[in-house]
């Protein structure tokens, strides 16, 4: 199954990468940065996919911590809410306690009044069945009773509908105010007290509470959304909130982890090593790709180096000997011509050993003044014979007879090449043309051969060496080439750094 997969994959980075190109092709070309990015993705898919699943994998267990965390911070709230009904109880045990052993009292309707205002109690109220013992229509005179009264008559049908005992917070004149009621025997014993009668009593019971629980920042809030105590004045941070139920209905615990949640490294590591890994293949092979490059620049210089020497000789050889026999041969028409032929095939000899030594030696341009319509007449009189042993018609549609400094030597190269390369591929009928403009000198040639493909259109280097040698010596004068499909045949645009003379030429 594995070795189904990894042959899978490397017919796809095959795939992806396309054909080998050639040797020449690899040499024009160097390396290319596709070479080296297309590997690359390919090994970073199955660690991209690695360092996915690593991240599912920690959202999880990130998920199952926070679900404990909350687990945590609910247990402790329901601890902190215990407390606070505990102690609320015995507040109100004591309360009614306190209203039992004064009812025992001389004149207990006076000590009921006095506990009111004396705001040990907020109101106090006392049925016996459908009678009210307390307060007295007496009491109804007193302002502060009067207005305790009604307030809390406007709440207790409520509070008695919803709970049972009847008990609750509702807002008084001075804050929040607790309710409860009892019943005792025949008797329905109700009290009312204030926030601040209450708070003691519940802030001491939570601060004892908190003390066993110090990792947690806790808030009660009441009804209202008000702080009515926490054992972390300050803290700002966001928790999980409960709602509390029974006396507390309506209010809510919020409690927070003081220490931040801490994030597994684990999260950045799994982010980084699939990264670290594309980058540092991806660096190795650039740099391996940039040492093969330099190696073979080094071996092609060493090559062209001694094909120089090498060729130098034997061609000088061979050209003085055609010319030997061509004197030897003189009133011998056919002699003649098999010489002409001869010293032609040697001269293009020479230009292709030149061509293969100059090409990838960049030498910086030397401008100097000529005429390109006289080097055009130049170069077609030496491709004379050329021309006539491919039947090839070679014409000027249009010349530049101003006098222009440009690289002359390239200018030169450039279009023996393109009417070498239009008498191999498209013999029949060849159009030359230059103009300047712009700072420029255009050299034209037109044939009437195959067209080039889009690939080839875009990247000249590609279409043989020629060309390649056409391209190189353009940029190395500040232009460039275009190839255009003239339908039928090619048409070879090439552009190089020119300026206007500023004397005529001697």
């Amino acid at each position: 199954m594995k070795t189904g997969f990894w042959r899978f994959y490397l017919w796809l980075g095959r795939l992806l990468r396309g054909p080998e190109p050639s040797a020449w092709t690899r040499v024009s070309e160097g390396s290319k940065i596709g070479d080296i990015a297309i590997p690359a993705i390919i090994i970073a898919i199955p660690l991209l996919a690695f360092g996915y699943l690593i991240l599912n994998w920690l959202d999880a267990d990130d998920a199952v911590k926070r679900r404990e965390a909350q687990e945590r911070a609910s247990a402790e709230a329901r601890k902190v809410e215990t407390v606070a009904r505990t102690a609320l109880d015995a507040k109100s045990q004591a309360i009614f306690e306190r209203i039992e052993a004064v009812r025992k009292q001389e004149n207990p309707i006076g000590q009921l009044r006095q506990l009111i205002y004396s705001r040990e109690i907020s109101y106090v109220l006392i049925r016996r069945g459908t009678d009210l013992v307390f307060p007295t229509s007496e009491e109804w005179a007193f302002p502060y009773i009067e207005d305790q009264r009604r307030q809390l008559l406007s709440v207790a049908a409520d509070l008695y509908s919803r709970m049972d005992p009847p008990q609750g917070w509702y807002a008084g004149i001075s804050g929040i105010v607790f309710f409860r009621c009892n019943r005792i025997e025949k008797e329905s014993v109700c009290f009312a007290l204030d926030e601040a009668a209450l708070r003691p009593d519940l802030v001491s019971a939570l601060n004892s509470a908190a003390e066993q629980a110090p990792d947690w920042a806790i808030f009660l809030r009441d009804s209202y959304n008000r702080d009515f105590w926490t054992n972390r004045p300050g803290f700002v941070g966001d928790g999980y909130t409960f709602p509390m139920s029974g006396p507390f209905q309506g209010w809510t615990l919020q409690v927070s982890g003081l220490a931040p949640a801490k994030t597994s490294p684990g999260r950045l590591v799994a982010m980084s090593i699939p990264f670290a890994l594309f980058w540092i293949y991806f660096v190795l092979n650039l740099s391996k790709r940039q040492s093969e490059k330099l190696a073979l620049a080094e071996r092609r210089k060493a090559f062209l180096d001694k094909i120089a020497h090498d060729l130098r000789t034997p061609l000088s050889n061979l050209k003085l000997y055609c010319e030997l026999v061509a004197q030897e041969s003189q009133g011998n028409p056919q002699a003649e011509d098999h010489c002409a032929i001869l010293s032609a095939e040697v001269d293009r000899l020479d230009q292709v050993a030149a061509n293969a030594m100059a090409f990838g030696r960049s030498e910086p341009p030397q401008r100097r003044q000529a005429v390109p319509d006289d080097l055009v007449q130049l170069s077609l009189e030496r491709f004379n014979l050329r021309f006539a042993s491919c039947k090839t018609i070679c014409t000027i549609a249009a010349s530049e007879t101003t006098p222009l400094v440009f690289d002359l030597s390239a200018f030169e190269r450039i279009l023996v090449n393109l009417l070498d390369n239009a008498c191999k591929y498209a013999p029949g009928a060849i159009v030359v043309a230059t103009r300047y403009e712009a700072g420029f000198l255009h050299l034209e040639v037109s044939d009437k051969g195959p067209e080039v493909t889009p690939s080839a259109a875009a990247e000249p280097s590609g279409s043989g060496l020629g060309l390649s040698i056409v391209r190189e010596l353009a940029e190395a004068n500040d232009g460039h080439v275009t190839l255009v499909n003239g339908q039928p045949g090619l048409h070879v645009i090439v552009t190089l750094k020119a300026n206007r003379a500023k004397g005529r030429l001697a």
